[in-house]
């Protein structure tokens, strides 16, 4: 597979934890990847000029900036919020990222009906800001999860009732596969939901594991895509029939990667990635 690019495949950085924001950029470009998650934090520590250097050295793209959000009150005011996003569009619109991720945060004690009003509040501030800097917010529901500190968004009735307060072109939806994989309500909805889709996450997870913990707070579950259950080929060829054009990002983290060789896991995922099979589901063109 030595030369070959993956065109639309992203990796998140948080998947290579240990590694600088210099070494993630050189050894994916290396690898064959033609797109980035950048984490904020990697970011910061190895300065924005001297990233947009690298990345166009490299013509690496950006799939997505993680994150901001944190609008419930976890630690932080709202106006300390919606200034921490008001920076991070910025450095969206400088990366020319795809779209910069917003996790509204946990319910954190509130009700749900407030919980909604502290988010329509702050994306009212947000979304004139990134409108002027041409960058496109999206949400990220974590279904089957409760207690998360990063989203009270779990279930699809929730997600439904947000977008449709938003125009497409101010909010747009992450579609993580490692949270809907087993669930075949969202994947019966993928009609309703494709025109806000603007990003795939991957990830594979045990469906015995989903099953035991289906409500767990963290994601320590997350597996190299094709050593778990999820029906990944299904969803994709799924998402490019409907038209979904964007990326594939692939975010692995947690217990049972941590202890992994990064060059070994990225192979994985080149592997992966390459088999005729999910070449196949990719080159599906729109049934519509």
């Amino acid at each position: 597979m030595d030369g070959v690019v993956l065109e639309k495949v992203a990796i998140c950085e948080f998947s290579t934890y240990r590694w600088s924001f210099f070494e993630d950029v050189i050894r994916y470009s290396t690898l064959g990847f033609d797109s980035i998650g950048i984490w904020r934090q990697k970011l910061d520590d190895f300065g924005i000029e001297a990233a947009i250097d690298v990345l166009l050295e490299t013509n690496m793209k950006v799939s997505s900036l993680h994150w901001a959000g944190g609008f419930t009150g976890d630690g932080q005011t709202m106006d300390e919020a919606v200034s921490d996003a008001s920076d991070a569009i910025q450095d969206a619109c400088r990366l020319e990222a795809d779209c910069l991720i917003i996790h509204p945060g946990s319910r954190n004690h509130h009700t749900f009906k407030n919980t909604h009003k502290l988010l329509r509040l702050a994306m009212n501030r947000v979304i004139p800001i990134a409108q002027d800097y041409g960058v496109k917010l999206v949400v990220e529901p974590f279904f089957h999860s409760s207690g998360s500190r990063m989203t009270f968004i779990n279930h699809l009735d929730e997600v439904a009732e947000i977008l449709d307060q938003y125009s497409p072109h101010d909010l747009g939806l992450v579609l993580d596969l490692y949270h809907a994989g087993f669930d075949s309500e969202v994947f019966e909805a993928l009609p309703d939901l494709i025109d806000r889709i603007d990003l795939v996450q991957v990830a594979d997870r045990r469906l015995a594991e989903f099953e035991c913990q289906p409500l767990k707070a963290d994601q320590s579950h997350r597996i190299v895509m094709g050593s778990g259950d999820i029906s990944l080929t299904r969803w994709i060829q799924s998402l490019q029939e409907l038209g979904y054009r964007g990326r594939y990002e692939v975010e692995l983290h947690g217990t049972p990667v941590v202890s992994m060789d990064y060059f070994e896991l990225l192979e994985d995922v080149r592997t992966f990635f390459s088999c005729p099979e999910i070449q196949s589901a990719l080159a599906v063109k729109s049934i519509a």
